[in-house]
Order: C-alpha cells, then structure tokens, then sequence
C-alpha cells in the first residue's frame, strides 16, 4: 500500500532504485531473511519512488484482516484510515490489525461466486454462453459467432463475462472455465454447421494456454468429440499473446496445422510484435474497440486505424472492428477499409435459441440492413 509524494528528482530517484536493486540481489544471492528482502524492497519504493507512505500488510483470508507487517513514512498507521475506510484498527505483540468491512465483502462474494461457478462448471444450470453475430458491413452477411460468456439475471450470481474470468482465475477455475467454454460454443457450432447454418465461432482463451502443448492435443479432442470442422473455430487471444508465441511456436503452429484458425484480440491497445503478425499461424486481427469508436470523431485515430487495417490486409489478414455502437462508426470504418465489425449496433449477443432464425434473416437481408449504410 502506498500514498504518493511530490516527484523526486530524477537522477536521485534513479541511484537509489539502483541501489535498492543491488541491495535486493545481494540478499537473494546470500542466505537471505525474507523480511530483510521485503524491507528493502519497500524501503526502495519508498525512497526511489517518491512515496510518502509506504507499507507492507498481509492478509488472513480466514479472518479477512490485514496485517500491517512494517512500513515507512511520517504517520504511517493514519495511511490505512483514509486509503482503505478501515473501521476498527488494534495494536497486538507489535503488529497493527486492520479489519476492512469493503474488502472483507469483496473477498466474501469472490467466494461465494467461485463456489456457484464450480457448481455450474460440473453440473451447467444458469452459465451459459451468447453468440454476437460478426457481420460484413457492406452487405449484412454474417461472417462468425463470437462467443461470450453469459449468465442470465436470474440467475443466483449475476455478473458479466469478464467478472466471471476474473472469478474463474483467482479460484484455479480458469482451465475449467475455457475447456467449458471451448466444448460448448464448438458443439454449438458443429450443430449449426449440420443444418446448413454454419459460420465460424471465436472463442476466447487465456494466453497462457499456448505455453502447454498439451493445448493442441486438447482442442483437436474437442474438435472431434463435437465433429465441428477445424477451420470453424477461431481462437482469439489478446495481443500480448505475440510475445508468447515467440517463445512457444510449437503450439501454435501445431494448431495451425489441424486447420484451426487463430485471431488476436484489442489490436491497437498495447504494444505488440508486429513482425510476428507475419506467422502463418494467424488468421486475423480484432481491433480494440476504443479506436473503433474514437475514429467517428478523432481523425488522427482514424488513420491510424486504416494503417492498422492496410498492415493486416497486406498480410492477408481478415479485420475485425469491435464495439460498433453507431452509425457513424460503421461510416468510418468503410472508407478506412475495415469492412467486419461486430457490437451492438450491428446485433446483440444472442441465446443460442435465437441464431439460427437471426441468420436466416440476415441471410435474406432482413436484418439491420439500415444500419450498414
């Protein structure tokens, strides 16, 4: 926990960070006291960083406390009131005891969530997944199914996609959470595709997943328990995910050898490896939602926009524009080249029961065709 300070000069900040750092390998290195590290370490932000207050607390997850172990800066007990509403605070054997009513909540519904999702990953009542339709924007067709996690009001823990992630993370559920995800938007698919409806689902997966080779073997077992064909399935991954397929090519390139196609997510939101946009692995880019909607307005980002869509459509990639909220948008889009997009404007996520009837229409030009032009 920290409450900032004036800025440091910079060449002092930097000799003592410096020295923090030494200080920090010359303890690891020897036969180190883990207090000794954690002190120096606080020490150097406190120091180098500019900080007024610094300290370093645990937490008792039993007791949902927090425990002030030491810490730096005039008045440092008065840096828990006022950053973290604490309500009662007790000094005991040197150590200050801090009970915080928020975090305390928060860590209670984080487990109360976790407990209901690993119900729901064994046995699905209430999670389910929705389909937001990816559509041309010169025509209406509809190019893929991005699969969104969904969990229905009324159901015993409401809560977005991302939140649930978030949950399924924290909890050790994250591996569960995309295998469920991975086996239930492909089947859906694979349905789809024997009724003649059939287009490319998205499904999101962690970046981590490509570090495991066992990954390819898992999504070619999916792939054939559901019978949905490989090039029907794109996994999208965040951009940063480049830098892990630096290190891991194997994988994806074991993908990329079954036929399942791979699409990086939030271009245009982080720094990225854009040589690596050249890998035969990867299929398409999906651009970051923000710029998607700051180019109706902000001409800089709209050309930075077209040069991201000129670099993917040079490289014989397909791209996607998300969170179309607005006609305008849609407008931009077309004359910077970006001719996909996906977001509420164009259609919602949709239950699974609504896509094929919501496919048809779009196939019959029925759908939203006002909305393109």
């Amino acid at each position: 926990i920290a409450a900032a300070a004036p800025a440091l000069d910079h060449t002092d900040a930097v000799a003592t960070l410096t020295a923090g750092i030494q200080d920090i390998t010359n303890t690891l290195v020897a036969d180190f006291n883990l207090n000794d590290v954690l002190r120096i370490i606080l020490e150097t932000m406190y120091r180098g960083m500019g900080f007024s207050q610094v300290l370093l607390c645990t937490r008792d997850g039993r007791l949902n406390r927090l425990q002030a172990r030491f810490g730096y800066g005039p008045r440092i007990d008065g840096l828990l009131n006022p950053a973290l509403g604490a309500l009662a605070c007790a000094h005991g054997r040197g150590q200050l005891a801090v009970h915080m009513p928020a975090m305390a909540r928060r860590h209670a519904v984080q487990r109360a969530a976790a407990e209901v999702l690993a119900q729901e990953l064994a046995q699905p009542r209430s999670l389910g997944l929705a389909y937001q339709p990816v559509m041309s924007l010169d025509g209406g067709a509809v190019i893929a199914l991005d699969a969104q996690l969904h969990w229905p009001e009324q159901g015993p823990a409401p809560m977005r996609g991302p939140v649930w992630a978030n949950v399924a993370e924290e909890a050790g559920l994250r591996d569960a959470l995309d295998l469920w995800t991975l086996r239930t938007a492909c089947g859906f698919a694979a349905d789809l595709h024997r009724t003649g409806n059939g287009v490319p689902v998205a499904v999101s997966i962690r970046n981590s997943q490509l570090t495991s080779a066992a990954f390819v073997d898992l999504v070619a077992q999916v792939l054939s328990e559901t019978g949905l064909p490989a090039d029907h399935l794109i996994l999208v991954f965040h951009e940063s995910a480049m830098l892990v397929m630096q290190d891991h090519r194997e994988v994806v390139s074991g993908l990329h050898a079954r036929g399942v196609r791979i699409a990086l997510d939030d271009m245009g939101a982080a720094l990225s490896s854009i040589p690596m946009l050249s890998l035969p692995c990867i299929h398409g880019v999906r651009i970051d939602a923000t710029l998607a909607q700051a180019l109706e307005h902000d001409p800089a980002c709209a050309r930075i926009v077209q040069a991201m869509v000129s670099l993917a459509h040079n490289l014989g990639l397909m791209v996607v524009a998300k969170g179309v909220t607005s006609p305008g948008q849609v407008q931009g889009l077309q004359q910077v080249g970006c001719l996909v997009g996906q977001g509420e404007w164009l259609a919602p996520p949709l239950p699974p029961a609504r896509v094929p009837a919501w496919m048809q229409q779009a196939a019959g030009g029925a759908v939203r065709r006002d909305r393109l032009h």
